[in-house]
């Protein structure tokens, strides 16, 4: 009979084990925000600081790009970003966000002197996915200003600006077809006077084909856009009010949609650029060619590992001679994240970026 007890027991185990297998395997990584952020495993949360470097020895807080900050991310059991953090130091907040998930805002925090300054709270509809509200408050809880969203069904038809004292400052009312595309928007000016007025028309696909805009007196600007069979963007021409070509862009892609080619001209400048892109066999960026009016200007080259990672990055001249090089390299947890980088720059290890991982 003893051996009988364990049977039922030995039935829960399994049973449970195959459900939490089962929740585990629901979850679409390609759709979490771990796959945005190249996070492999179920990450809780990430850090990453980065520090100069020179002979070996870590410094102070420093960055190879002056226009990136130091990050605090916190995921959910789903994938899903709760809570991002920026550093201006290494120890001093600039940004906080509260996040239900990367592409929903909940509030954002801009800190001042280590304290919170500008506070924004962003509302939401019944559905959750609607941004109803948008308050800016300073750090005394007093009102900067608020933006408020009106939804007729999922379509926003009312935007609103009020300033401080709650007055409106500024309305955009939109117009829709019958497939729930815009197809006009006019911007007013306090709550009366239009100043722009925009129509939009679209294809037999809803895509977007052209886009006018005008003042309540004449026309500003005519965009028409022209698309591929698999629906990506390959031409956009803007007119101006006396109809002539005023800026235009062209693009071409490959087999797996990634960017080839984009040729800018400005007609009223006589200027003519092309940027020439190509991939590896993993849809990495291999070389970008930058010409301006048929001579070539720049180009970079870049090299990666076998975690798609950046090793290298090469800019030379139109002639060429390379003006600026750059390595790489890492060190990997048992995830197969990084968590060491040294940035080596024209053969001068400069700087150094490590993060710290925790996992569920």
């Amino acid at each position: 009979m003893k051996y009988l007890y364990g049977v039922p027991l030995l039935f829960l185990l399994l049973t449970s084990c195959a459900k939490d297998k089962k929740e585990e395997e629901a979850i679409d990584r390609a759709k979490t925000d771990w796959a945005v952020y190249k996070l492999n495993g179920n990450v809780k949360a990430v850090t990453e600081k980065s520090y100069l470097y020179a002979n070996g020895v870590k410094g102070p807080s420093g960055r190879e790009n002056q226009m990136l900050r130091d990050t605090d991310l916190q995921f959910d059991a789903k994938g899903h970003l709760t809570n991002l953090k920026t550093y201006v130091t290494e120890t001093a907040v600039s940004e906080e966000f509260v996040h239900e998930g990367k592409d929903k805002i909940i509030k954002r925090i801009q800190y001042v002197e280590g304290k919170p300054g500008i506070v924004t709270e962003y509302l939401y509809d019944a559905s959750g996915k609607n941004n109803t509200s948008i308050t800016r408050r300073n750090a005394s809880n007093a009102p900067v200003d608020r933006i408020e969203m009106k939804f007729r069904g999922d379509n926003m038809v009312e935007k609103t600006t009020f300033n401080s004292q709650n007055h409106p400052i500024d309305i955009i009312t939109y117009d829709y077809d019958e497939k729930g595309n815009v197809k006009g928007e006019n911007w007013f000016v306090g709550i009366q006077t239009v100043k722009v007025r925009s129509g939009y028309k679209y294809d037999d696909k809803n895509r977007k084909i052209e886009e006018t805009r005008y003042t309540p007196e004449a026309l500003i600007s005519r965009t028409v856009y022209a698309y591929n069979d698999n629906d990506k963007l390959v031409s956009e021409e803007t007119f101006g009010t006396d109809g002539k070509l005023e800026y235009s862009e062209k693009f071409g892609y490959d087999d797996n949609n990634n960017l080839l080619s984009q040729v800018t001209v400005q007609p009223g400048e006589n200027s003519r650029s092309e940027e020439i892109y190509t991939y590896d066999k993993n849809n990495n960026m291999l070389s970008m060619t930058f010409s301006k009016s048929g001579v070539v200007v720049n180009k970079v080259q870049y090299a990666y590992d076998k975690n798609n990672n950046l090793i290298a990055a090469k800019a030379m001249d139109g002639a060429g001679k390379v003006r600026d090089g750059r390595m790489y390299k890492y060190e990997y947890d048992a995830n197969n994240n990084w968590t060491k980088k040294i940035v080596t720059v024209n053969g001068q290890p400069q700087f150094i970026e490590q993060r710290t991982l925790s996992y569920y």
